[in-house]
């Protein structure tokens, strides 16, 4: 559909992409519909999985999409031959599901969900882009799961990418938002393998393939997948959408599996017991704010208390690249901390009212999944930083004190207000 450029906004100074419309597609009346399409159905969505559009243009009889510029590589760029890590997988898919769910529920279906429209930062933010196919449903009755249930004409046209398009895509039947779930099936059919569900030797094989064949079982390909899992990914591929789940937030419930082991006998087995020899994640930090630009608030102050905590002699502190992949990821405390083999868990929130930026954080001991420091710290927004080297400053403390840690010499900033 166009070509895209990395680009200045010079009137509000920043890096933006920019998605042109081919010049000899300029005067096709049907490609600039499809272009202003792609538009407006992302911008009427508001969500921070779901690439941003700053705005439309028409200069000198060229179209362009003004859009965020996602730093990072495509999805296809990032899976292997033998599959992702099954942590990663479920992270990127959860996103991927609450990009989606906030779509249809605003009666959006993108028609082609891909690889290469799918978006990850370098700090592991999943972002879905390329609505070009994308249609709005206007009229669009809800279910009792809160789906829209209209359905999409095509006017007998099969619309999307091949490999990931529903069977009644292929057959040109009108279509709905269980089409991006089948979609979604097969990103993560291959997220999981390597490969796709449905091959062929050509367009005309995989064709045939999506209408007739089952996958192959992931199970014999790798072991780490579950019975569950499986189940999952094969109702996503389901050649009767009334077969499929209804929702993405029913696909997500699915996902939602504590990957501890089940006959585990004891929940933070094998995690460090030696005090002194602990580690630490600090988890992102939620934003409880209305306004999504300050979810930069929670990014910086989850980058400055990583960096903080580093500077401890005798504790290990994960990198904050791995701990941001583990944003809203559903999986106990316990569990967390044994896979990322540490002791301890830092979380917590930030929320701005007005001028004042508040931060509320809590120090998890996973050995006995107890709380063992929380505090909440209240400054001007002008004052982030000395906000950030005080609770960096107090959490160090706390983690000193617990695990017999020493070797901190870091001085604290001005003491923030208590509430």
């Amino acid at each position: 559909m166009g070509a895209v450029y990395v680009a200045e906004d010079t009137d509000l100074r920043r890096t933006v992409a920019l998605k042109l419309l081919p010049r000899h597609l300029t005067s096709d009346r049907a490609s600039l519909r499809r272009f202003r399409r792609e538009a407006r159905a992302a911008a009427s969505l508001n969500h921070p999985n779901i690439v941003t559009i700053h705005g439309i243009e028409r200069i000198r009889h060229r179209s362009m999409i003004a859009m965020e510029l996602v730093e990072g590589k495509c999805l296809d760029d990032t899976v292997p031959e033998n599959g992702l890590a099954l942590d990663l997988v479920m992270n990127i898919a959860t996103q991927i599901l609450e990009a989606l769910a906030a779509a249809h529920d605003a009666g959006v279906v993108h028609r082609d969900l891909k690889g290469t429209n799918v978006m990850i930062s370098s700090s592991g933010l999943v972002k879905v882009l390329d609505f070009g196919l994308a249609k709005i449903i206007t009229d669009r009755p809800v279910d009792a799961s809160g789906a829209p249930t209209a359905s999409l004409p095509t006017n007998g046209l099969p619309m999307g990418t091949v490999p990931f398009m529903s069977p009644e895509q292929l057959r040109g039947e009108a279509v709905d938002h269980r089409a991006d779930l089948f979609s979604f099936g097969v990103l993560l059919y291959r997220m999981l393998t390597g490969r796709l569900p449905f091959r062929g030797p050509s367009w005309a094989g995989i064709v045939s393939s999506i209408l007739r064949d089952e996958p192959a079982s992931m199970r014999t390909m790798r072991s780490d997948v579950s019975e569950k899992l499986e189940a999952v990914v094969m109702k996503c591929l389901a050649k009767n959408p009334e077969q499929r789940y209804q929702h993405a937030k029913d696909v997500l419930a699915g996902l939602t599996v504590d990957p501890c082991p089940v006959n585990e006998p004891e929940p933070a087995a094998g995690l460090e017991r030696t005090r002194g020899a602990a580690g630490i994640a600090v988890l992102p930090f939620r934003c409880l704010s209305a306004d999504p630009r300050d979810r930069f608030l929670s990014e910086g102050l989850m980058e400055e208390i990583t960096n903080v905590l580093a500077r401890l002699d005798t504790i290990r502190v994960v990198s904050r690249t791995t701990c941001s992949g583990l944003k809203d990821r559903p999986v106990t405390a316990p569990c967390l901390a044994r896979e990322l083999n540490v002791r301890y868990l830092l979380e917590g929130s930030v929320r701005r009212s007005g001028t004042a930026v508040r931060v509320t954080a809590q120090l998890i001991d996973a050995v006995t999944d107890a709380h063992v420091w929380s505090d909440t710290c209240t400054r001007e927004a002008d004052d982030i930083f000395a906000l950030e080297d005080v609770i960096a400053q107090r959490v160090a403390e706390a983690v000193t004190r617990d695990s017999g840690a020493v070797g901190y010499s870091e001085t604290a900033g001005a003491p923030c207000a208590r509430n």
